[in-house]
């Protein structure tokens, strides 16, 4: 069976290197990226199965960043990130695909939760 792959943009290439690591041990394929124009790059070469995204960085945040990724693989649901609260509205997130919100700085197990929960809600695509 292949593993998931989950793309993960955040603009601390630090923190992005942390989650991907992480991701790595439960068994995904992460790819971390440090701005929109790298997401798009990778994206058009690669399926992936989540999209994680900080919601703060230089440019565009991270709905904008959904929308373009939804626009071009409109099945992929996304997690948003954020150090700040964040309050999206039902439209929002059913439109984006948003399918959770991850308060910083979180830790380990509430990643593998929600890494969990993608697979569990059955929204990971078929490869």
């Amino acid at each position: 069976m292949s593993r998931k792959k989950l793309l993960i943009l955040d603009d601390d290439q630090t923190l992005g290197k942390t989650i991907a690591v992480v991701a790595n041990a439960t068994g995904w394929d992460a790819t971390s990226v440090a701005s929109a124009q790298d997401v798009l790059e990778v994206i058009s070469d690669k399926e992936y199965d989540c999209f994680l995204t900080d919601y703060h960085m230089p440019g565009e945040n991270g709905l904008e960043v959904i929308e373009c990724v939804r626009n071009l693989h409109c099945s992929i649901p996304a997690v948003i990130m954020s150090g700040s609260p964040l309050h999206l509205n039902c439209f929002q997130k059913e439109s984006l695909g948003i399918i959770d919100f991850m308060q910083k700085p979180f830790g380990y197990r509430e990643l593998k939760l929600v890494l969990a929960k993608v697979s569990d809600m059955g929204l990971v695509m078929a490869a």
